[in-house]
């Protein structure tokens, strides 16, 4: 979901958002084949979520988290750059 927030601001625009509290009254926002949901994208972003895209775009440049090639790299790093990865093609279609 993050990575459809950043991709498109559009997509969960807060100035055109008739939410109250980050809840719409029907599933307004919703990832084809994933989730259909009332609550508020940018809400459910957590601030982890937004340094994992912050280092997408750098990992796409090629400059990875840690000195060294793509297994020095943590999994948990790995994993989440092919799962921000996955998403972004998905969106961009």
């Amino acid at each position: 979901m993050a990575a459809h927030v950043a991709l498109d601001p559009k997509w969960a625009d807060c100035e055109q958002c008739n939410c109250i509290d980050g809840v719409a009254g029907y599933e307004r926002w919703e990832l084809v084949g994933i989730i259909k949901t009332r609550h508020c994208p940018r809400r459910l972003v957590t601030q982890d979520s937004a340094a994992w895209i912050g280092l997408f775009s750098h990992y796409k440049a090629g400059h990875l988290a840690y000195a060294g090639g793509a297994l020095d790299q943590p999994n948990k790093y790995l994993d989440a750059m092919k799962i921000i990865d996955q998403q972004v093609n998905r969106a961009n279609g």
